[in-house]
């Protein structure tokens, strides 16, 4: 005999999670930017965007191969150096 043990799913989305998931689309699509642009992973960029989240920045930059991140009119990637 098996015993079914009940699960109880919490489907809030919390603040913090809504922040995860805003920089996972953030990071795919400039690396989708990098990819259109013919980009490496050792090609280093700047990122163009009208916001992100603050908290994850570092996060962002990491996750991009990026050196810096500024506002801007539209999500854009540069490449430097």
């Amino acid at each position: 005999q098996i015993d079914i043990d009940s699960v109880i799913l919490n489907t809030d989305i919390t603040p913090q999670l809504q922040e995860e998931g805003e920089v996972r689309d953030l990071i795919r699509q400039i690396q989708q930017l990098r990819k259109d642009a013919g980009l490496t992973l050792s090609d280093k960029t700047e990122i163009e965007a009208p916001d992100w989240p603050k908290n994850y920045e570092k996060q962002i930059l990491s996750g991009s191969a990026s050196v810096s991140i500024r506002i801007g009119k539209k999500l854009k990637v540069i490449k430097v150096g």
